[in-house]
């Protein structure tokens, strides 16, 4: 019999505990260090009171200890989580609030699906904290501000117009009237609230107290609201993130059709003034270089990617080139006369070229 047994386990005990209490650190609450030292102690009793018959000598000691670390490696793992969870506190929807209007801008990605076996609809959202509002949909670019300065752009044609002054028909034809309904929302806040967001995509009726929902919030930084439409079916439901205190995902549901709205929202520090201004926008439209992907134009990516042709030609020194003219011959050959010639990849020559 090994005579040295006890105090090896009474010493391996110690130590046990040391790293026990270590681990917790005092960073969890006093319930929780109780539970875990209570499960811990019951742990290693559990094991000693099945210890082997004393013939297998040093072989019995060292089966105990391995077992007894890998107990204590489980109640450190489990003491881990508890600690990094009470590290990262819940919020309340007063801060999610407060958080969301002191953004200085922020674009949203909206998708509406008003019939489940129909495509979404996209929407592109860029707003600025003074009520500027930039949207994008089907082809066509929107600007406004809380003056209620509307302007819009038609990127097939070029030609900007007055959406207010479209009639419904055409506004439903052209999908353009959730982008104007979004837009004048945005612009009409005196700032940036969040409820009141939610009150438009909601339709304006009364909407319960945001709740917890404890069985979405299945990460550690993100957590989940549920808002109950108190005269429809309806439910909102939002994810937002524990360090920042901001949403980043809104969705709306209907569950007597299927209806959905989605919106995916980003942050970002600034943006240039040109992004909203729609003079220089229709600038960027009168170009002779075309008008491909100029729907992005001006605007500034917070992670500084390129968004559009124009700002790879800037990084790389080169500029598009510029058409002077453009027609067919009788024969049908289309010729272009570039009245400045381009440098790069899409080179082009300042000199008639055709193609069949």
């Amino acid at each position: 019999m090994n005579e040295n047994r006890p105090t090896q386990e009474a010493s391996g005990d110690r130590v046990l505990d040391r790293r026990l209490a270590d681990a917790l650190g005092g960073a969890a609450p006093p319930c929780v260090e109780e539970a875990v030292e209570k499960h811990f102690q019951q742990a290693k009793a559990d094991l000693a009171s099945r210890s082997r018959p004393a013939v297998f000598g040093a072989r019995s000691s060292v089966t105990r200890r391995v077992a007894l670390a890998v107990g204590a490696a489980l109640v450190v793992g489990l003491c881990w989580v508890a600690v990094e969870t009470f590290r990262s506190p819940k919020i309340t929807w007063a801060e999610v609030v407060d958080s969301f209007e002191g953004v200085p801008y922020f674009a949203a990605t909206v998708f509406v699906v008003e019939k489940p076996f129909e495509p979404a609809e996209r929407i592109e959202v860029w707003v600025a904290a003074d009520g500027r509002v930039r949207v994008h949909q089907r082809g066509h670019v929107l600007f406004g501000d809380r003056d209620g300065h509307v302007v819009g752009f038609d990127m097939a044609s070029g030609a900007r117009f007055d959406p207010t002054q479209l009639d419904g028909p055409t506004l439903r034809d052209t999908g353009l009237s959730d982008a104007l309904s979004i837009l004048e929302v945005m612009a009409s806040m005196e700032m940036l609230s969040l409820d009141n967001l939610l009150a438009h995509f909601s339709g304006r009726t009364a909407l319960s107290t945001p709740s917890l929902n404890p069985n979405a919030s299945i990460s550690r930084d993100l957590q989940v609201f549920d808002i109950t439409n108190e005269r429809t079916p309806e439910w909102l439901r939002i994810w937002a993130l524990r360090s920042t205190r901001l949403p980043v995902r809104v969705r709306l549901w209907d569950p007597r059709n299927g209806d959905v709205t989605e919106m995916l929202f980003e942050y970002m520090l600034e943006q240039p003034d040109d992004a909203f201004s729609p003079d220089a926008f229709d600038k960027v439209l009168r170009r002779k270089d075309g008008r491909l992907n100029k729907m992005h134009a001006l605007l500034q990516d917070p992670g500084g990617r390129k968004l559009t042709p124009e700002d790879l030609f800037k990084e790389n020194g080169f500029h598009m080139p510029t058409v002077a003219e453009a027609g067919r011959t009788p024969e049908g050959v289309f010729w272009v006369v570039s009245g400045k010639a381009g440098t790069g990849p899409l080179r082009a020559e300042p000199s008639r070229a055709s193609a069949s």
